[in-house]
């Protein structure tokens, strides 16, 4: 995973410099995220942003790269890639503009290959998270007892194990778990089963 600020192609340095002349909307905050998974009906990865900004400000602009010479102006696009490969998509937020805009970009790395892209844990049916203060819930619903490995990520990518593989019972479960010491801002909570396959939930700590 890379968190940084990364040049893209002129089709984006021309996007960004449109954008500023848009009506004044007032001061913007904004942090970009997206997770991606791959269709195997289309062939095509999904991409689903998850940016956290605040709704009440406008306009709202998601440019994304896709590391193959080809972009989007799209909110959660598809995109297919002709030769499996590595590629390092990249998702640029920009909420409101002039003086009070924001611009935040996630880039990851994706390892295009069909036969091995990781999917969502088939044993998980549901999963929520919920955060007051300090305190976290996580409520997760399997369809069958399965080992699962839950960790935390900072959005600088740290790795904090919340939960060493263990099994999980069928059904409702819910795990709790404090973090008095941890600094406010913005992780991410991933499930992994021993497949490697997983799905990530993004939340803010205040």
């Amino acid at each position: 995973m890379i968190k940084s600020i990364t040049p893209l192609k002129s089709f984006t340095i021309l996007i960004s410099f449109l954008f500023l002349f848009l009506n004044h909307s007032g001061h913007a905050q904004c942090s970009a995220y997206f997770q991606s998974v791959y269709n195997g009906a289309t062939d095509e990865i999904n991409f689903t942003q998850l940016c956290t900004y605040d709704t009440t400000i406008h306009p709202v602009l998601f440019v994304w790269d896709f590391g193959d010479g080809t972009t989007a102006v799209e909110e959660n696009p598809a995109h297919h890639y002709v030769n499996g490969n590595n590629y390092l998509v990249c998702l640029v937020v920009y909420v409101g503009n002039g003086a009070g805009c924001c611009q935040d970009t996630f880039c990851e790395q994706i390892d295009f290959n069909p036969a091995s892209i990781k999917k969502n844990p088939e044993c998980i049916s549901d999963v929520t998270l919920s955060s007051h203060n300090k305190l976290v819930s996580l409520f997760l619903t399997l369809n069958q007892s399965h080992p699962l490995a839950i960790n935390l990520i900072s959005i600088t990518g740290r790795i904090f194990p919340v939960r060493l593989a263990q099994t999980i019972r069928r059904g409702r479960n819910e795990i709790d778990f404090s973090m008095d010491d941890y600094p406010s801002g913005i992780y991410m909570l991933r499930i992994e089963d021993e497949k490697g396959n997983s799905i990530t939930i993004r939340f803010s700590l205040r």
